[in-house]
């Protein structure tokens, strides 16, 4: 990274974009979905990429918002701006919920939403 007397200019090194990598907004992105966002991507090809906003927690449960849903404490996201009345899932529990496919070596997704 190289640094100048003008703050508003970084130069900075880019790796390509890849399933399982994660994208950090630009600083001054002006976008009600990926402004200050942490996205990880979960598919990335020629037709496209498919990736999931980590950082945009709501004050929901998944137990308040998937009928018939075990009591579960884990957060949930506001995940993008596409399928807004879908519930898609990340976890790290492996084959332990079925037709999760892999997202990394240790991430997995519902497959619905992986494929």
């Amino acid at each position: 990274m190289r640094f100048s007397y003008n703050f508003f200019e970084v130069e900075g090194t880019y790796a390509v974009p890849a399933k399982g990598k994660i994208l950090i907004s630009e600083p001054f992105l002006n976008d009600s979905y990926f402004k200050r966002s942490i996205v990880l991507l979960t598919e990335h090809s020629e037709d496209g990429a498919v990736g999931f906003v980590l950082n945009k927690p709501v004050s929901l449960k998944v137990n308040e918002i998937v009928r018939d849903f075990p009591y579960c404490s884990a957060p949930v996201s506001i995940g993008g701006p596409v399928s807004t009345n879908t519930v898609y899932y990340i976890h790290t529990l492996g084959d332990l919920i079925p037709e999760s496919l892999p997202v990394t070596n240790k991430i997995f997704g519902e497959a619905t939403s992986m494929r």
